[in-house]
């Protein structure tokens, strides 16, 4: 049995066996210089300081967030409430007007970032999807140059004969065995007769939906049981996480002497020289809420903010780097006017089918078992599923030039996009996923079952 690394790290024990520092003493950066600082420590920023630190390059890693991994809300796969209390940004959410809203967004807030709360679920983009990328003006990011790393990250764990009986499929093809992420089915498997009545029920609903064994090699719409970044514990028993810190900082082979971990600290900015080279940056204590003191860090190579979606801009502005307006009312000297900062949100669809359960059946764990595991059978629709008397309407109203106009223009009166031109290119490339690949382009659907 293939076993994932230990995860478990103390800053004392790494320091003295020659490993990572994690640590929220600001004394270990404090006017210190380093290689590359890199500001925040979710998904991109750990994967970014593990793989320059393994280079030998000396890197400062600063988390606004805590070390979480203590707390079995991260660490146990099944322990985490949803939405998660712990580690969670909790962003306020506004409408288009200003107002705020009830609701929030998650974001994690603590080392391993939201792969640390998030659900969990693992399953790749179709070759469409990423090639997309490409054509906004990335060039390099596309299938056949990314593909490569969405195999050699993964260390798929493949599921037992009782697993595959009980609904688990998987396509060996489309798995690495060997990389960092662990993958895996639960153990035991949820509610496995639930999911072969929705394997029964969805096709009857969404009537080209096909049944297939892994949601990371589809040409079509699929339903599928799809794997967790989870492994089993056979110590404890438990399902537990495989977060970002679990795969490229708490793990063994993952320790690096040149890599040191600064957690409760917020970035205030980033610093400049002359030419606007980024020298560094100012950072200050999480907790202290700005009345605490303020610190400097260089950096002789590079800064790389990686702090997510919604920290990273603000980060950004309050460097100088920004739309005139924003920083302006900010009392901010602008060094670089870039109006997209901020802007071109996009976020991801989707949606639940859930179905009542008779109450005879509600001591039956097969159907119904009260584990918190997202989504056992997930489908990938696209609009012929959605709206299947009228997908060529809604189709046609998409691609209609004078709504794609009046959508772009909607977006820049609404501060999501700087420029017309710009928003119609981003909508443009969705709406051609949507209509022109409608196969490869999907709404994601979770099922659950309750009692009734």
């Amino acid at each position: 049995m293939r076993l994932p690394p230990c995860h478990f790290s103390i800053a004392a024990f790494a320091a003295a066996a020659g490993g990572t520092i994690v640590t929220d003493n600001a004394a270990v950066a404090a006017n210190e210089t380093v290689d590359f600082v890199v500001v925040g420590a979710g998904l991109a920023g750990l994967t970014l300081a593990s793989k320059l630190s393994g280079q030998g390059h000396a890197v400062l890693l600063i988390e606004a967030g805590p070390d979480g991994s203590w707390n079995s809300a991260v660490s146990d796969a099944e322990d985490r409430p949803y939405p998660a209390v712990f580690c969670n940004w909790n962003y306020p959410l506004y409408d288009d007007a200003g107002k705020k809203l009830n609701s929030t967004i998650d974001a994690g807030a603590c080392i391993g970032g939201s792969t640390s709360i998030n659900g969990m679920v693992w399953y790749r983009p179709t070759r469409a999807e990423i090639d997309k990328l490409e054509t906004l003006g990335n060039p390099g990011w596309n299938w056949d140059n990314l593909e490569p790393y969405m195999k050699a990250i993964e260390r798929n764990i493949l599921p037992t004969d009782v697993q595959v009986a009980q609904g688990a499929g998987v396509d060996p093809e489309v798995h690495g065995y060997h990389g960092q992420v662990n993958t895996s089915f639960p153990t035991p498997m949820r509610i496995p007769k639930a999911v072969q009545i929705y394997k029964d029920g969805l096709p009857l609903v969404f009537s080209a939906l096909e049944i297939g064994n892994d949601l990371s090699n589809r040409t079509s719409v699929v339903s599928a049981s799809t794997s967790w970044t989870i492994w089993y514990d056979p110590v404890t028993g438990r399902n537990r996480r495989c977060s970002a810190a679990d795969a490229f900082l708490w793990a063994q082979d993952q320790q690096r002497e040149s890599l040191t971990v600064l957690a409760n600290h917020t970035v205030t900015k980033v610093t400049f020289d002359k030419d606007l080279k980024a020298t560094g940056v100012l950072f200050a204590g999480s907790l202290a809420k700005g009345k605490g003191p303020v610190y400097t860090v260089k950096a002789r190579k590079s800064v790389i903010l990686a702090a997510g979606t919604l920290a990273t801009s603000p980060i950004l502005e309050r460097s100088g780097i920004g739309k005139a307006s924003v920083l302006s009312a900010a009392r901010i000297k602008q060094l670089v006017d870039l109006p997209g900062v901020g802007a071109n949100l996009n976020d991801q669809a989707g949606s639940s089918t859930s179905a009542l359960m008779s109450k005879k059946h509600q001591n039956d764990t097969s159907m119904a078992d009260g584990r918190n595991l997202f989504g056992p059978e997930i489908s990938l629709v696209s609009i012929n599923e959605l709206w299947a008397t009228s997908a060529s309407s809604v189709a046609e109203s998409l691609a209609s030039p004078a709504n794609l106009a009046s959508r772009a223009e909607a977006l820049v009166n609404a501060g999501a996009a700087v420029t017309i031109a710009g928003a119609e290119k981003v909508l443009n490339a969705t709406i051609q996923l949507i209509v022109d690949s409608r196969r490869k382009f999907h709404l994601s659907v979770y099922t659950s079952t309750k009692s009734n």
